[in-house]
């Protein structure tokens, strides 16, 4: 019985980490699905950890996913953390943006970029204050 256990749980934890990377690639499920000639509720199935599925299929939902079959046993999957320099570029260009529709808008449009230019401020501040 324990061993029925662990494969359950291991099924569980690979449905997990496939719905992970699916949603980090901002994929729907019946996008996955269609790819695999497989029923939604099949696929719902798979990412669940309701149902066994061969190495086959496996190795074909980490195609489509553009992983290895071992990211799907790592531990965690994270984005890779942005630099400071990469956090402040984005800010930055955010604030560009903002700039160009402060200067372009109507008045509602305006108010709300200000806000937004102004929390944009702060954050960029409070990060990198030295």
């Amino acid at each position: 019985m324990k061993k029925l256990n662990n494969a359950n749980a291991v099924r569980r934890s690979i449905g997990y980490k496939i719905k992970q990377l699916r949603e980090h690639r901002n994929l729907t499920q019946q996008t996955i699905a269609d790819e695999l000639n497989i029923s939604l509720t099949a696929y719902g199935e798979i990412e669940r950890g309701h149902t066994n599925f061969s190495i086959n299929r496996l190795l074909e939902i980490t195609d489509i996913l553009d992983v290895s079959p071992a990211d799907l046993f790592k531990k965690t999957h994270q984005q890779p953390k942005m630099t400071r320099n990469e956090l402040s570029a984005i800010i930055q260009a955010r604030k560009e943006e903002l700039a160009s529709i402060i200067n372009e808008s109507d008045a509602n449009r305006k108010k709300i970029a200000i806000t937004v230019y102004q929390i944009y401020d702060i954050i960029n501040k409070t990060l990198f204050a030295t």
